[in-house]
């Protein structure tokens, strides 16, 4: 494992891997601690949400954070957000952000979109190694010179919008990021004012959604999220339901 000084967490960088999220958490439960990076050029059965696949080629980042955290597992749910806005703060550090900085959005509530197309994913992931102690993997896949292709939705790399950059320097920009962020989290006591600042960069309140919760879809007009970082839907007749787990399928929000 190399440790640079410049980093909030050291790195162990493989040439391949087939998930960088379950070699950290193999790491983890053969006793390492952390906080610490797995890193992979290419990343071939990477997992996202809902069991989906994640592949990347070289040249895209593929990376997982490793923490242990004295918080409740439902606690460690709010990473999510604190991930997301590091990883958008990261972006917005590399040579060409001006070129797509009104168009980079969050999605709730765990991905990066360029316009209408998705440029990166997050999956947290936990195992509880005793009471209160948590093993946490943060993982981060984002698109930055190809994106996958025979997907059934719309994907984009950082490349194709004229931002220039490579995995390693996006990783340093994340380390750091991902440090400042936690430290504003405090383990949750710090959530609702990043709540409040992942909203800035997402969806437009009233605006058309549809969402994708426990088999079922619900529609409506997003109307923010609630200080636990749950969707809020405004559906017809005014009713507001609230979603903490789910994926939106329309819109940006």
């Amino acid at each position: 494992m190399s440790d640079h000084s410049e980093f909030f967490a050291p790195v162990l960088q493989l040439e391949e891997c087939a998930s960088t999220n379950a070699e950290a958490m193999r790491l983890t439960l053969a006793g390492e601690a952390g906080p610490f990076w797995v890193a992979s050029e290419k990343q071939t059965g990477g997992r996202g949400r809902q069991g989906r696949t994640w592949t990347s080629p070289p040249g895209n980042l593929s990376a997982s954070l490793l923490i242990r955290l004295a918080c409740e597992p439902i606690t460690a749910t709010q990473l999510s957000l604190v991930a997301g806005l590091a990883l958008r703060e990261a972006v917005a550090e590399q040579p060409g952000f001006e070129r797509v900085a009104g168009n980079l959005r969050l999605k709730w509530p765990n991905d990066l979109l360029l316009g209408t197309a998705k440029c990166a994913g997050i999956l947290v992931e936990t195992s509880v190694i005793e009471a209160r102690q948590l093993a946490c993997v943060i993982g981060f896949g984002v698109n930055i010179k190809a994106s996958p292709e025979g997907l059934d939705r719309a994907v984009t790399c950082l490349y194709d919008h004229g931002m220039v950059t490579d995995s390693s320097a996006l990783l340093a920009s994340l380390d750091a990021t991902m440090g400042r962020r936690m430290g504003d989290w405090k383990l949750g006591l710090g959530f609702p004012v990043i709540c409040a600042e992942w909203q800035r960069f997402a969806g437009t309140p009233g605006e058309a959604i549809s969402v994708n919760a426990s088999g079922t879809r619900f529609s409506g007009r997003y109307a923010g999220l609630d200080l636990d970082g749950a969707l809020l839907l405004k559906e017809d007749g005014g009713t507001i339901r609230r979603i903490a787990f789910g994926e939106i399928v329309d819109a940006l929000a």
